[in-house]
């Protein structure tokens, strides 16, 4: 979306495809699993990173498609949200080289 409501739960459709060659597990099946991860970027600095699960695992060369449910920031203004994927106890898919995913979203009264 482009805009949202402050502290509004939404929804988000996305798509990745594990283009290495290990599968991706959920963290829940796994301590060094998989996750999707969002921050907010806005005025006021940078947002924690809050996780949601990846519905099941994702074998090298396949794709997921995820419905995310997002926590808009409270505060109205324009804000970058920010996804990436993290192997946790092991790195950022970021810094790999796969890149954060930025969509710019106002936030409204």
């Amino acid at each position: 979306p482009k805009s949202v409501r402050g502290a509004q739960l939404f929804l988000l459709d996305a798509t990745v495809k594990n283009v290495g060659t290990a599968p991706w597990l959920p963290a829940e099946q796994s301590q060094l699993g998989v996750n999707i991860a969002y921050r907010w970027r806005g005025a006021d600095g940078i947002g924690a990173w809050e996780r949601l699960p990846l519905p099941r695992a994702v074998l090298p060369t396949k794709t997921v498609a995820l419905s995310l449910s997002i926590q808009a920031p409270s505060q109205a203004g324009e804000y970058t949200l920010e996804l990436d994927l993290v192997r946790e106890g092991v790195t950022w898919f970021a810094q790999t080289g796969s890149g954060t995913l930025r969509l710019p979203i106002c936030v409204t009264d």
